[in-house]
């Protein structure tokens, strides 16, 4: 998940994000969690992105986001 990366939707968040004025190393510090691929740990890996408090969850799975919601 980097703003170079192969998919567009991280292009296009990262993008957005550079329009607001935050840029990943400047004024941006972004944590990449992931379940890899194994639903049956999703539970945790929410949970355990919800301890660090962050000011955004930015979730590119369906499943993941029902989730976290």
């Amino acid at each position: 998940m980097t703003e170079a990366g192969e998919l567009p939707y991280y292009r296009g968040l990262f993008e957005g994000l550079r329009r607001l004025g935050f840029v990943e190393g400047q004024n941006l510090q972004i944590e990449r969690f992931s379940g890899q691929g194994q639903t049956e740990h999703f539970p945790e890996l929410a949970r355990e992105v919800i301890h660090v408090s962050p000011d955004l969850v930015f979730v590119a799975s369906t499943r993941l986001t029902f989730v976290f919601k």
